[in-house]
């Protein structure tokens, strides 16, 4: 098997993943420390749902909240045209009192 790692295509790659990281690894550490000093309750969790679609709004992501019948679930979508698709995924599990 050949390895590519080192190509001018790898190469080009990481560097885009790294202006990346760089560029939003600030606002990410802030909304992770604000949500987890939220006191939310499970399936109430408004302010982490908010503070998440927010940021990714205004990132231009298309943001469709209150799917599969909670309130707080959404969908953030990003589309530059025919391409390659990227999804992340994440679950935000609060306390149950």
């Amino acid at each position: 098997m050949q390895d590519y790692s080192n190509t001018t295509a790898a190469c080009a790659e990481r560097t885009v993943i790294e202006e990346s990281y760089q560029k939003y690894d600030p606002d990410l550490r802030r909304i992770s420390l604000q949500i987890h000093r939220l006191q939310e309750l499970a399936f109430h969790e408004d302010q982490s749902s908010n503070l998440l679609s927010q940021f990714l709004e205004q990132e231009g992501f298309s943001v469709e909240q209150g799917i599969a019948g909670d309130e707080t679930a959404f969908v953030a979508t990003f589309s530059q045209g025919k391409g390659p698709v990227v999804s992340f995924n994440a679950v935000i599990s609060k306390r149950v009192l």
